[in-house]
C-alpha cells in the first residue's frame, strides 16, 4: 500500500521557507479535508480570466505585464475579450493546471506551461469535450493556450509565492559559481555529497552505413567548460530532489528502527505491507520534520556555496530569502500530508 506526497517538491521549498499559504496548499498543516494545490491554482486562473470579460476589463495591477502580453496577443491575432468568453466555456479546472503545477519545483518554465496547457486540453477534446476554440480549418488549441499560460503562470506565483522566491535565490547562487566556472557542490543534512555540473558540449559529425545507405549521425562529447545555462536551470529541481532523498533516507532508518521490513519508494511514494502503513506514515511525517526544524538547509546550502567562491563573488552571494511563520511540527497532525 502506498501513500503520495501532494506535490512533494513544493511540500519541500514549503517546509524550508516556512511558508504558510504554500504550506496549507499542499497539506503540510492538518485539516478535516484534502487541499487541492491544482484546484486552488485553476480558482486563481479562473478569476484572472473573468477579468476580462468585466466591464471595466483587466488592469495592470491585477494583470502582470498586461501592456506587453497585449503587445504578443496582436501579434498572433487574439482577441483577449472572445478569449476570455472561450475559456469560460470551456472550463478551467484542476486537470488544466496540474502538470504546470506539479512540474514547477523541477524547472517547468512559461514555455513548457504552455505545452501542459495544450496537453490537457487535447485530452479533454479527445474525451469528448466541445473544442470552443476553433476558427474555421484551425483547432485554435496554440492561441488559447498562448493566451492563458501567463495568466497560469500568475496564479501559481500567488499561491506558491515562497517556493517561487527559493527557486529564483538557488538559480542566483549557482549563476555565480557558474561565472567562476564551477561546479556547484552540497552536502545533505544527513550528509550525503552532491555535486552539478553540466558541461558545455562540442559535435562530431560522424558518417557510417546502415543498410547500404550513408548516415549521418552527430555525437556530442563534454568539454572542460561549465555550462552556465543548464547549471542555473538545473540547480532548483536537483536541490529539491536532494531535499526528498534525504527525507526518505532519514525515514528508511526510522522506519527500520521501528520494525518495518517492507518497502516500496519513488522519491514522492512510500509503500510498505498494508499491517505497518500506519507506523510508515507516522515515520514518513517525523523524518519530514526532523529534516526541517534540527536543520536550516538553505541556510547550509549558502555556506557549502561560499566555501567554493571567491571572496568577490562571496560579497555577490544574496541574502538567504525570508522565512514565513509556518510551523512545520503540524505536519505530524495532517491526515493528507502523504495519504
Amino acid at each position: 500500500v502506498a501513500l503520495d506526497g501532494s506535490c512533494n517538491g513544493l511540500q519541500h521549498y514549503s517546509a524550508a521557507l516556512r511558508d504558510p499559504v504554500g504550506g496549507e496548499a499542499v497539506n503540510l498543516l492538518p485539516s478535516d479535508t484534502p487541499q487541492d494545490i491544482y484546484g486552488r491554482v485553476a480558482e486563481v486562473t479562473l478569476e484572472l480570466v473573468k477579468d476580462f470579460v468585466r466591464p471595466n476589463g483587466p488592469s495592470t495591477r491585477t494583470i502582470m505585464g498586461l501592456d506587453k502580453l497585449r503587445k504578443t496577443w496582436a501579434e498572433h491575432g487574439i482577441d483577449e475579450v472572445d478569449m476570455a468568453n472561450r475559456w469560460l466555456a470551456f472550463g478551467i479546472d484542476r486537470k488544466i493546471t496540474k502538470r504546470s503545477v506539479m512540474t514547477l519545483p523541477y524547472g517547468s518554465t512559461q514555455y513548457s506551461c504552455r505545452a501542459f496547457l495544450e496537453e490537457a486540453v487535447r485530452e479533454k477534446i479527445t474525451g469528448g469535450k466541445a473544442n470552443v476554440f476553433a476558427t474555421g480549418d484551425l483547432d485554435g488549441i496554440f492561441k488559447a493556450t498562448l493566451w492563458l499560460q501567463p495568466l497560469v503562470w500568475q496564479a501559481i506565483g500567488e499561491v506558491v509565492k515562497a517556493a517561487r522566491v527559493g527557486m529564483d535565490w538557488l538559480k542566483k547562487c549557482a549563476r555565480l559559481a557558474a561565472a567562476e566556472g564551477l561546479p556547484v557542490t552540497w552536502e545533505t543534512p544527513d550528509g550525503f555529497l552532491v555535486q552539478q555540473s553540466y558541461y558545455d558540449t562540442t559535435p562530431r559529425r560522424i558518417w557510417t552505413y546502415l543498410n547500404g545507405q550513408v548516415t549521418k549521425l552527430t555525437v556530442r562529447g563534454e568539454t572542460d567548460t561549465i555550462d552556465k545555462r543548464r547549471q542555473q536551470q538545473g540547480i532548483a529541481p536537483n536541490w529539491v530532489h536532494s531535499m526528498d532523498a534525504t527525507a526518505m533516507r532519514m525515514f528508511v532508518n526510522l522506519a527500520s528502527a521501528n520494525g518495518i521490513e517492507h518497502f516500496a519508494l519513488i522519491h514522492d511514494s512510500y509503500g510498505t505491507v498494508a499491517a505497518d502503513v500506519e507506523m510508515m506514515s507516522a515515520c514518513l511525517k517525523k523524518a519530514f520534520v526532523q529534516l526541517y526544524t534540527e536543520w536550516d538547509p538553505l541556510a547550509e546550502f549558502k555556506v557549502d556555496i561560499a566555501a567554493i567562491l571567491s571572496d568577490e563573488a562571496i560579497e555577490k552571494l544574496p541574502a538567504l530569502p525570508a522565512k514565513g511563520t509556518l510551523d512545520v511540527t503540524l505536519v505530524e497532525q495532517s491526515d493528507f500530508f502523504f495519504a
